[in-house]
């Protein structure tokens, strides 16, 4: 079983500079045995493809579920908001004018094409061998680490700072991975880390995204009392982790 994160960058067309979407996946013991930072939805099908052959959960974040008749916000983002969860609100309408529709809708749905086997669940065991979830790493971060300093949206040297703390509470490199998987940038010692330039620190957020992405669908799978689903299939749903005091 491989538990996949995908961070996948929110434009239809994105110019060259927001074409990131991280993709990791994490085995049975939580070892990282996969990074990819990819650019358009044929090389992260292409990847998920080869990591799904064990059978897999996928982690999305971004928006997988959004009926047409949303308006301002899906009912599950409300439901957060009163969770005192803070999260953008999908609104297919601004979802249009500013990303050209909402990719990860998109992405599910070319997952599902040919009879591949993939499928959204908001409960396990899944029939299918290849579940999907949508994710919210960010929500995910608080409720596991509760204070976890920002990254996103700060100036460079805060954003610098936020990573490696973050970096250092996931504990990168324990478990050890398989050897010989490159994980390229996420190889980086904390000096290497402190050199790197505002788009390589982006990148570097977006591959903590998708681990924590990866995470929460590990815990998940291995305990679906230590998750919980906020929505449904119907209306659209998050899958965030119970923070440790409440489980």
């Amino acid at each position: 079983m491989r538990y996949i994160g995908i961070d996948l960058a929110w434009r239809m067309k994105p110019a060259p500079s927001e074409r990131r979407s991280a993709v990791v996946a994490l085995d049975e013991q939580a070892r990282l045995i996969y990074y990819k930072d990819c650019t358009t939805d044929r090389e992260i099908l292409e990847a998920v493809d080869k990591l799904a052959m064990q059978g897999c959960v996928i982690g999305v974040d971004a928006p997988i579920i959004v009926p047409p008749d949303t308006e301002g916000r899906r009912i599950c983002e409300g439901m957060l908001m009163e969770m005192e969860v803070h999260i953008m609100p999908t609104d297919p309408k601004r979802f249009e004018e500013w990303y050209g529709g909402c990719r990860g809708v998109v992405l599910v749905e070319l997952l599902q094409e040919g009879d591949r086997g993939y499928e959204v669940v908001d409960r396990l065991p899944a029939k299918a061998g290849k579940a999907i979830v949508e994710t919210y790493p960010t929500g995910s971060w608080n409720r596991l680490f509760r204070d976890v300093p920002k990254f996103k949206g700060v100036p460079m040297e805060e954003k610098r700072k936020a990573l490696l703390r973050s970096k250092d509470l996931i504990k990168w490199g324990l478990p050890p991975r398989y050897p010989g998987v490159k994980m390229d940038i996420l190889d980086k010692t904390r000096d290497e880390l402190g050199r790197l330039t505002g788009l390589e620190l982006d990148i570097f957020g977006d591959a903590l995204d998708a681990v924590m992405s990866a995470y929460t669908v590990m815990l998940w799978a291995k305990d679906p009392s230590s998750c919980e689903v906020v929505g449904d299939l119907k209306s659209g749903f998050i899958l965030l982790p119970k923070a440790p005091s409440t489980r």
